[in-house]
This record gives C-alpha cells, structure tokens and sequence, in this order.
C-alpha cells in the first residue's frame, strides 16, 4: 500500500496492520499516521481440558508418559511422532538440543535405542493446559552405538491439543550418580 500526501509518500506492507491517515490540521496542513490492526476474527480459544479434576488429567499425563516409553522400547518412530507436539524440543544432558524431527529420525535410524526404561520418583503438575512430570528415568540404551545407560533426571512438558496429551519438551540431566 502506498500513500501520497503531497510529495511524501508513505508505506505500509505489513499483513496485520493498515495505516489510518488523520488530517490533523487546518486546510490540509498536517496528518498523522497510525497503525491499526486489520479486523481479523480472534485466535481459536485453547481447547479445553477433559471433564475430571486434577487427579484424572495427572493418571491422562502418566498414560501418555507411559505410551511414550513403550514407544521407545518398540523403537516405533510413528508412535513417538504421534505423541510430539510439532515445536518438541528435547535438551540432552550434554546441552544439545534437537527438534521433532531430528528425534524421529534418531529412533527411526536406530541410532537411538532403548531397551529398557523405568521412571522414579514421577511427580505431576498441572499449570492450565500443560503439565510438568519430573522425576528420575532409569534407562538401557545406546546412542550412536555408545551406551548412554544411566539414570537421569528428567523434565518433561505436556500440553493438551486435539483431544489428546502430547508433548512439547524433554530436558534431560545426568547421569544421576
């Protein structure tokens, strides 16, 4: 969009906003521009929870942790990815961080394989739409075809979309001595 006020000419390109011209003075003498939101409808509410109180929505995060780890164990990509929210980040105890796509592929290759795993110490909480399970994860595995076997404390977030938990980040710390 461009605007011509006398020899000046103003620009605004911007997909959410339209500039609004305001003759501000006597005769023509002065405008102000402003920026205005384009009427848009609002943005789909975050779906709601389940009907259930606390506990029921921790066991719906614990049956979701647990079909994670069965997952794992069954080296199945498909269920993983299933499970993942699309903007999943996993931090690994070294600091590094890979996406949902990455970690697919990690498991999917075989490059990450996990043989057995158990959780201790699992506690959740639960902040609206999304719930945090920390706890200790006892794990069997390999990466790159080093053992990375140890236990490790873990930080993991769930959030409610589609009807369903699924997860958003795994933070890793470790191995716990």
């Amino acid at each position: 969009m461009a605007l011509s006020i006398g020899a000046a000419t103003v620009s605004c390109s911007h997909p959410d906003y339209v500039t609004r011209v305001t003759n501000v003075g006597e005769g023509g003498s002065g405008y102000t521009l402003t920026r205005v939101p384009i009427d848009r409808p609002p943005a789909p509410p975050v779906a709601p929870l389940p009907p259930g109180d606390a506990a029921a929505h921790e066991t719906g995060v614990r049956k979701a942790e647990s079909e994670w780890m069965a997952a794992m164990e069954a080296h199945s990509s498909a269920a993983l990815a299933d499970l993942m929210e699309d903007r999943f980040v996993l931090v690994s105890p070294d600091g590094g961080t890979l996406g949902k796509e990455e970690f697919v592929a990690l498991v999917r290759d075989g490059r990450l394989v996990v043989q057995s795993e158990t959780m201790d110490d699992a506690v959740v909480a639960e902040y609206g739409n999304a719930a945090f399970m920390t706890g200790v994860l006892k794990v069997q595995a390999t990466r790159d075809g080093s053992d990375i076997s140890g236990a490790y404390r873990f930080a993991d977030t769930w959030i409610w979309k589609s009807g369903t938990w699924r997860k958003a980040a795994a933070v890793f710390l470790g191995p716990k001595e």
